[in-house]
């Protein structure tokens, strides 16, 4: 039948990643990650960014693999709608979950799908601080970084405007 998502299995997940410290709970992460076989479940998304801002190497990947296998349009709704969990002090870190993991994707992907989400769960705010975050790590010039930091420049100036 396959997995289905639960609260339950999130809190367990979440909760180990926070407590992880030994051999023993890592393989329960990686046994709780590996029941995930659906990727069409935005709330699994939203779980594994949880989960990702805890960070723990190595187990990381297998929550970005996952995350990779998603659509990239339910992963762009989900890094928005956690994005904005994130403290400044982890934006930095944030940074780099405007990679999909899946592959690489067009302007024209981004514009058509992707973008309503920053529209819909970001501030302006918020914004100039990805900008200045992305700016720090010198994304800036990357694709898709660079689809994004012109974005929210387009949008923080369109603001002032008003």
């Amino acid at each position: 039948m396959g997995f289905t998502y639960s609260r339950e299995w999130e809190n367990e997940l979440v909760s180990l990643y926070q407590n992880a410290d030994s051999e023993e709970d890592d393989e329960k992460i990686y046994a709780l990650l590996e029941r995930v076989d659906r990727y069409d479940d935005i709330r699994t998304a939203r779980a594994l960014f949880k989960c990702l801002k805890i960070e723990i190497e190595g187990i990381d990947q297998a929550a970005i693999n996952i995350l990779g296998a998603m659509d990239y349009v339910l992963y762009y709704e989900a890094v928005f709608q956690t994005i904005s969990t994130y403290s400044d002090s982890e934006l930095a870190d944030a940074v780099s979950l405007l990679d999909w993991p899946g592959g690489t994707l067009s302007l024209q992907d981004l514009e058509s799908n992707v973008f309503i989400f920053i529209d819909n769960n970001l501030d302006i705010n918020r914004m100039k601080k990805l900008v200045h975050e992305i700016e720090e790590t010198d994304y800036h010039e990357e694709q898709p970084h660079m689809y994004f930091y012109n974005y929210f420049k387009h949008k923080i100036a369109e603001k002032s405007h008003d």
